[in-house]
């Protein structure tokens, strides 16, 4: 398919108010860049390389496309089916990935999972409610190197994220001086474990 019929189906879509049908076409590095792509069926579409920067994905069938290498940074995923859809080096940065069903089964690489390791990481070591019993399961040596892998967090985007142990030395360390200088106990960062 070239980008001409690609745009032409869009736009034929979009002012029909149907929706986009691309199951199993081949669009390998074509531009879908800001499109309106919501409820759009792509499943087993080959979209390796394609750019669908900030592109309207809601709903939309992805179910065993190949999106390997795509650009979706900024893409609205909400309740898209990607079950068994390749997203091996595609980039998902700034996007909303769903947490439905439809997410629970793409095929994904290493750097897509410790993106989303580091972003279930990173609220239950900030939260005040998340328990300790909980962010001690979670914030591990282990678990904590690897989300601190994130390619955000070594452009300096992101913060790096310390173990329950390390964290729990630092509110302590807060704690002492707040009150060696006032006498009272700082109060001003409970979001890390209590010890």
């Amino acid at each position: 398919m070239t980008q001409q019929e690609l745009d032409k189906i869009i736009q034929d879509s979009n002012r029909s108010g149907t929706r986009v049908m691309l199951t199993g076409k081949t669009l390998v590095r074509l531009s879908m860049q800001w499109d309106n792509m919501r409820g759009a069926d792509m499943q087993g579409a080959n979209m390796r390389g394609a750019n669908m920067r900030g592109a309207d994905m809601r709903g939309a069938n992805m179910r065993g496309a190949n999106m390997r290498g795509a650009d979706m940074q900024w893409d609205s995923m909400r309740g898209a089916d990607m079950r068994e859809a390749d997203m091996r080096e595609t980039d998902i940065d700034y996007a909303s990935w769903p947490l439905s069903g439809g997410s629970l089964e793409a095929y994904i690489d290493d750097r897509i999972t410790i993106q989303l390791l580091y972003h279930v990481l990173s609220p239950a070591y900030y939260s005040p409610y998340v328990s300790d019993e909980i962010k001690q399961a979670l914030l591990t040596p282990e678990l904590v190197a690897i989300a601190n892998r994130f390619h955000r967090v070594a452009m300096g985007d992101c913060e790096e994220l310390s173990t329950y142990d390390a964290a729990c030395s630092k509110k302590r360390a807060a704690r002492d001086a707040g009150t060696s200088t006032s006498g009272k106990e700082n109060n001003s960062k409970p979001n890390i474990a209590q010890d």
